[in-house]
């Protein structure tokens, strides 16, 4: 382990279950920070867009030190998957509307993104299938093919999409109309 320069993050790294925050902590444990992030003396540094520098000086206890780790982190704008699979299935909680609840783009593309996922598995898709599914989902969706209705959701995850068909011979999907 040469290229450790920080072992305080990997401590950090070593207490954690979240793949997104081990592997944040891997790279500041090498050095390795997002732009605008730096590290000194056991505190993290954030210089703004407007050069503004705040210090973040973080405890000496592992677990308070991960905490407010974390917290730092998702104030900068970083979320792991975990992170946002449990705002999504919070937020699916509370409006209890389905898809046409979900109003952010960028979560309903998340939610797409994991469905090809998920089909791409199933069917043992190759990366050259599962980026024609991803790319005949979304026009599909863009042109009003696949509507709020077509999208059926199940504890914060697309379960299916209505008329979404799998042709095994042709290795491809085809929406019925």
């Amino acid at each position: 382990m040469s290229d450790i320069k920080y072992s305080f993050f990997e401590e950090m790294r070593e207490i954690t279950d979240d793949p997104g925050w081990n592997s944040l902590l891997s790279e500041f444990s090498r050095g390795i920070f997002p732009q605008g992030i730096t590290y000194h003396n056991r505190s993290i540094i954030k210089t703004s867009r407007y050069r503004k520098k705040l210090t973040y000086k973080l405890p000496e206890s592992l677990d308070e030190a991960l905490t407010k780790f974390q917290i730092i982190m998702r104030k900068s704008g970083y979320k792991t998957i975990l992170d946002i699979e449990s705002e999504l299935t919070a937020d699916l909680a509370r409006k209890k509307k389905g898809w046409s609840g979900i109003r952010s783009e960028k979560l309903r593309a998340y939610h797409i993104k994991f469905y090809i996922a998920s089909l791409a598995e199933q069917h043992d898709l190759s990366p050259v299938e599962e980026k024609k599914l991803s790319h005949y989902i979304t026009i599909s969706y863009i042109l009003d093919e696949i509507d709020n209705a077509n999208i059926s959701l199940n504890n914060g995850h697309i379960e299916g999409i209505t008329g979404l068909n799998w042709n095994s011979k042709t290795r491809s999907f085809l929406l019925e109309k």
